[in-house]
Parts: structure tokens; sequence; C-alpha cells
């Protein structure tokens, strides 16, 4: 029997297509300030230090040992700065690795919107361990990332992330515990830009081949990431699964 493939609607497609790019549009506009703060915060100490060796050149009494350890800092606070930025842009470019060890790229996703979810009075922790396990580094930022602002806009008031996870076969499974404190919501927590919907959460995972779910309320959230190992080991009699990043 010969196999068909289904025809797309082209109009479902473009409407999908519209409907992601809004959300990662909403989605870049809620992380611009994190991602200024990042490029910002690695030029300023190359001004501070840069101002010291100027000082040390120019005064009567001129220190050139002084001066050529400040510009040696300047040389390496510069290196450090090229290498934040080209990382930083990567979240606006795509230009990364097609995939990252799972805890340090959660890690990289909290560390970007900690500071906003704290002010707003969510406190986000993380119970993932350190695992060989590899996920698309593009479809973590980006899902992950829109999950917990989108939770954080769901729930505006005191309370907690957990983030956990769970290996299934050839997918990973990253769960969102929420806990709530009882108390009425906090005005200074609702922010003021366009809140991140579930609907946008959705399309950006779709887009990214990533399976995400939410029920109950407060949410239970969960995402499930395709698993990439170099190899697996099978056992005998059994075929082995081989995904190469």
């Amino acid at each position: 029997m010969r196999f068909i493939p289904e025809k797309r609607d082209p109009k479902v497609m473009k409407a999908n297509s519209m409907r992601e790019e809004a959300a990662h549009y909403a989605l870049l506009c809620r992380i611009a300030p994190a991602l200024r703060h990042r490029l910002v915060g690695r030029l300023h100490p190359i001004g501070l230090t840069a101002a010291v060796a100027g000082r040390q050149l120019t005064t009567d009494r001129l220190n050139l040992a002084g001066a050529r350890e400040s510009i040696a800092k300047v040389q390496l606070q510069a290196r450090e700065a090229i290498v934040s930025t080209i990382a930083t842009l990567a979240w606006i470019t795509g230009e990364e690795a097609a995939s990252v060890a799972l805890q340090p790229g959660v890690d990289m996703c909290v560390a970007l919107v900690r500071t906003d979810c704290e002010m707003r009075g969510v406190a986000i922790s993380s119970k993932i361990a350190e695992t060989d396990i590899l996920v698309p580094q593009r479809a973590l930022r980006i899902v992950l990332t829109a999950c917990l602002i989108a939770l954080v806009d769901r729930q505006p008031q005191l309370s907690r992330i957990e983030l956990r996870s769970a290996l299934s076969e050839d997918t990973i499974e990253i769960h969102f515990d929420l806990n709530c404190a009882e108390t009425t919501q906090d005005p200074s927590s609702v922010t003021e830009r366009r809140p991140l919907k579930w609907d946008d959460v959705e399309a950006l995972a779709d887009h990214e081949g990533v399976e995400v779910f939410s029920s109950g309320k407060p949410p239970r959230v969960k995402c499930r990431f395709s698993a990439i190992v170099a190899e697996t080991r099978s056992a005998p009699g059994k075929s082995a699964l081989v995904l190469l990043p």
C-alpha cells in the first residue's frame, strides 16, 4: 500500500506560523531587559578598569607597573565580555549549539528570569541533577523560559516554582511544581508588559516539537523534550537507540 502524505491546509499553516511568530516576539519582549542587563553588566567593569589605568598613566608619579596590571585586566575583561555577548545574542539569533546538557541548560534559563520573578514574589528552585542526557538547546531555551514566565503571569502572588525531571525512554520530562502562599494578590507582582499566555507557550512548543501539558489550579505543568544521547547500551536481544546531536 502506497503511503500518501497528509495534505496541510496552507491557510492553517500560515495561521500557525503567524501565531508562533507573535508568541516568539512576545517572549523576546519579556526577556529583553534581562538580555540588556547581561550585555551592559559585562561592559561596565571594563570602563572602570580603563579609568584606573588612565589615572595611573597621567598622574605626576607615573605608575607603569600598576598601569600594565590594569591594562591586563581590561584585556581579560574584554575577552570575557565578547564570550558573554556572543552567548547572550544567541538567545535572539538562535546561533547556538544544537544540544545542551539538561542541568546547565535549565540553570541558564532560570538565571535569565530569576531576578524578574523574584521581584514579583516568585522564587524558583531546581532539583534537576547532573545527567549525561542532552536536550535540544533552542527548544529548551524557548519553551522552558516561556513556561516559567507564563506561570508567573498566571499566578501573580507569593509562590515558589520547583523544577524536577523524569527520564522516560527517549524523552525527558520537566515538571513545574507550583506552591502558592495563602496571600492576596500583590499589585507589584502584576507585569505592565503583555502577559505571556498559555496559548503562546503552546504555539512555541508546537513549533519546536515539544509537548506541553497544563491542568488543575494552581496549574500543574510539564514539558516533554526529546532526549539526545551519544549512544545507549542495549540488553542482549534488544536493539539500541542511538540519537546523535
